[in-house]
């Protein structure tokens, strides 16, 4: 017995597939910006609020421009405290606690939120860039 079979559409999928293949690197980029980006902003609204600077302190920061994917949070050293005059310092002191004070922490908090909703935004960023 012989079984003749004709396979049509082969050509529009491996072209799919190129597509996705192209759009995927910078897809991967945009969604780890926004999971970031998601990050911090949960931060700013969990962080405990004193005089303010460390909450405005909390941004979206690369490592290098040379390294794709390093996105991270950050929390200190450019906001100024306007109660002691100094850069705040003290951002990971809040988080992890002291031995004069327990932690509020914040940014873990955060991360945990932003990790639920990270596998809907890197998905969507994908589909998005893929229909180009």
């Amino acid at each position: 017995m012989i079984i003749n079979a004709k396979v049509e559409g082969l050509d529009r999928a491996l072209g799919n597939l190129e597509k996705l293949a192209e759009a995927l690197p910078e897809a991967a980029e945009e969604g780890v910006n926004q999971v970031a980006q998601l990050i911090c902003d949960v931060a700013k609204e969990l962080v405990p609020v004193d005089a303010g600077a460390l909450q405005k302190s909390i941004r979206v920061q690369r490592r290098s421009e040379a390294e794709k994917f390093t996105a991270i949070v950050a929390a200190g050293g450019v906001a100024v405290n306007p109660k002691t005059g100094r850069l705040v310092d003290y951002a990971h002191f809040v988080e992890h606690g002291s031995s004069q004070m327990a932690p509020r922490p914040y940014l873990k908090p955060a991360q945990m939120i932003a990790t639920r909703e990270a596998p809907e935004i890197m998905f969507n960023t994908l589909a998005r860039r893929w229909k180009g």
